[in-house]
């Protein structure tokens, strides 16, 4: 809009004159200041569109486009969104699906719904719940009254005793030795059990709990993935620290919450284009392959940016030797070593959201000496334990 302003009023609405052309540049000011005003986007300031410079032509069309937020732009990269997006859809389903069972669960049978010759199942389970001393209590009186919980019962008299309901109850099969009683059938009151169902409404009531409890273990592990996952380490670049084939529990959360490795630390990142290029020309890289293109990489940072006043100037040499800072931080390596044939001699200064990655086994890790700086926005996780093999269980360093 102020563009148009100044141009002549093209920026207000398309109309012609430049008195129009001041109310697009007011207009512009203050969706601007609007958007500043709400503080969501104080620490980055608001970008107008180019679209915008030609506003008359387009018929005064102002567009923002707004910058997203640092802390949670991870998040919702292409493989996390279907990871999270899941979680959320199995877990509203599992939400759902209590609600409907809860509205929906069979009804227990009154005390005149107890006819004779029909056959009943007495339960211990109570909707109000009730403590566990209570329930133990309970399930004593039934056993030693000879009324086993789930067990199906065939009513052979109902009667009124002292203003109570007395049924006289005798098992609908054979039990095993243990339970079976030489005084059958058992007289015992209505309120000795808490439930009584009906084998249908009780076969249905178990089917029930054992959907939602399924249905539950999938939520929790469909949100345990979207946090943990297991690596296996495919290559020796990380030799001896971490072998191949180990097992890492990787910790995937961290980075969408704005953690940053420090230096020395170990980190799982998804190839930056310069190393997923390098791995779809070579099949295998690293003497037996680091991996395809789109799975995770494990490296140590080397350096990070954004610690100085000043911007680390990075260096990379032919023969492999690096510096930050004209401070070695990799020898030479030679010349006929795996990953000579990829180092790519450079020179850059390391941004405040780039790291310097290198392998711990320098003769063969494909690393920022081949392919450059890592972007806080590619790492992907940090490995919290080696799981596997079991004779070297425990934190990785």
């Amino acid at each position: 809009g102020e563009a148009g302003g100044e141009g002549g009023g093209e920026g207000g609405g398309g109309g012609e004159g430049n008195g129009r052309g001041g109310g697009g540049r007011r207009g512009g000011r203050e969706a601007i200041a609007r958007v500043v005003r709400r503080g969501a986007f104080a620490d980055q300031p608001a970008r107008v569109h180019a679209g915008a410079l030609d506003g008359g032509r387009r018929g005064g069309q102002f567009r923002l486009r707004l910058p997203r937020l640092r802390g949670v732009q991870h998040l919702w990269d292409r493989r996390e969104r279907r990871g999270v997006r899941r979680a959320a859809t199995i877990g509203c389903g599992y939400m759902l699906i209590l609600l409907t069972h809860m509205s929906v669960l069979p009804k227990p049978l009154p005390a005149s719904g107890l006819t004779k010759g029909s056959t009943v199942i007495p339960t211990i389970a109570r909707r109000d719940g009730g403590n566990v001393e209570q329930m133990l209590r309970k399930r004593e009186e039934m056993l030693s009254a000879g009324l086993y919980p789930g067990v199906d019962y065939l009513i052979e008299d109902v009667s009124t005793q002292g203003g109570g309901v007395v049924v006289s109850v005798r098992p609908a099969y054979d039990l095993v030795k243990k339970l079976e009683r030489s005084d059958w059938p058992v007289s015992v009151p209505f309120s000795l059990a808490p439930r009584w169902y009906t084998p249908r409404a009780y076969n249905t009531l178990v089917a029930s709990f054992a959907a939602l409890i399924a249905v539950g273990w999938l939520a929790v592990g469909a949100l345990l993935a979207s946090a943990l996952t297991l690596s296996v380490v495919p290559s020796d670049s990380m030799l001896p620290a971490v072998q191949r084939r180990d097992v890492l529990l990787v910790d995937k959360v961290s980075p969408r919450l704005g953690w940053r490795p420090e230096s020395g630390e170990l980190v799982l990142f998804r190839p930056p284009d310069a190393l997923r290029e390098i791995v779809r020309r070579q099949s295998a890289v690293a003497g037996g392959g680091e991996g395809r293109g789109e799975a995770l990489f494990l490296k140590r940072i080397a350096a990070r940016g954004g610690d100085a006043a000043s911007p680390p100037e990075v260096e990379v040499f032919p023969d492999g030797a690096a510096t930050i800072d004209g401070r070695r931080i990799r020898s030479a390596v030679a010349a006929d070593s795996p990953v000579a044939r990829f180092v790519a001699p450079t020179r850059f200064s390391l941004a405040d959201d780039a790291y310097v990655v290198l392998g711990d086994n320098e003769a063969v890790s494909v690393d920022s000496r081949c392919w450059g700086p890592l972007r806080q926005r590619e790492v992907a996780g940090r490995p919290l334990l080696r799981v596997l093999p079991p004779g070297r269980f425990g934190v990785v360093k």
